[in-house]
C-alpha cells in the first residue's frame, strides 16, 4: 500500500504532469518546521544530528486520516508507531531530506534512529528521528555544515524562528552554529528546491 507521505508527494507530480506545471512555477503542497540538534561522542566527535519536524495542519490531519483509534475516539499509541514507520520507508529514497558536508564534501549518513511521531494539542504532527554519521568527524577538524530540504520543492522546510539550532553536550568549547539564507538562483540552482534551502554551518576551535 503505497504510505500516507508518498501518496502526498506523488500527488504534486500527478499535478504537475495534468496542469503543465513547469519547475519555474512550482510550489510547495506540504510546509514544515526543523530544528535539528548536532550530536557529539564522549570524544568530542560529531556523530550526527537529532531532528525535530513540525508539519503543518492540513498535512497532520491528512497523515491521520484513517489510523487506528481506541474506544475514546483517540489515535492509539501503535497507529503513531505505524505512521512514524511509513514516513521513515518513504523518505529513504530521499535520503531523509538531509544532506551533511565537511569542508564542502558530503558525508555519508546510516540509517535513521529512534524515529518518533508524536501529536500535540494543537493537532499539529511532530517527527523526531536521529540521523547518524557513518563515521564520527572530530570537532573542529572540518567545517560542518547541514541542508534539510526537499530537492522538488513540494514539501517546504523552514527553521523554526526561536532556537532553531542545538549543540549537544558533549562537544569542546567555542562550537557554534549559524544559518546562512539560500542564495541559489531558483532557475539557475541544480534543483528548484535547493534554490531555498537554508545552510547550517557549524564551527568549532575559532
Amino acid at each position: 500500500m503505497t504510505t500516507r507521505l508518498a501518496r502526498l508527494m506523488g500527488f504534486a507530480p500527478a499535478c504537475a504532469a495534468v496542469f503543465g506545471i513547469t519547475p519555474a512555477s512550482a510550489h510547495p503542497h506540504v510546509w514544515v518546521t526543523v530544528e535539528a540538534t548536532v550530536l557529539f561522542d564522549a570524544n568530542q566527535q560529531i556523530t550526527g544530528l537529532k531532528e525535530f519536524w513540525s508539519f503543518d495542519k492540513a498535512y497532520s490531519e491528512y497523515a491521520l486520516d484513517g489510523l487506528e483509534k481506541d474506544s475514546a475516539g483517540n489515535y492509539t499509541p501503535a497507529a503513531y508507531v505505524a505512521l512514524a514507520k511509513e514516513n521513515m520507508e518513504s523518505l529513504k529514497d530521499y535520503n531523509y531530506f538531509t544532506e551533511i558536508y565537511a569542508d564542502g564534501t558530503k558525508l555519508e549518513t546510516g540509517p535513521p534512529e529512534a524515529a518518533v511521531v508524536t501529536r500535540d494539542d494543537k493537532t499539529i504532527l511532530h517527527l523526531t528521528y536521529t540521523m547518524p554519521l557513518k563515521q564520527p568527524l572530530k570537532a573542529g577538524a572540518a567545517k560542518l555544515s547541514f541542508l534539510i530540504y526537499d530537492p522538488e520543492f513540494y514539501i517546504a522546510f523552514a527553521f523554526a524562528e526561536t532556537d532553531p539550532i542545538h549543540l549537544a553536550s558533549g562537544g569542546p568549547k567555542g562550537c557554534a552554529a549559524r544559518i546562512e539564507p539560500p542564495t541559489g538562483d531558483p532557475v539557475k540552482s541544480k534543483t528548484w528546491g535547493s534554490a531555498y534551502a537554508a545552510t547550517v554551518v557549524v564551527a568549532c576551535g575559532g
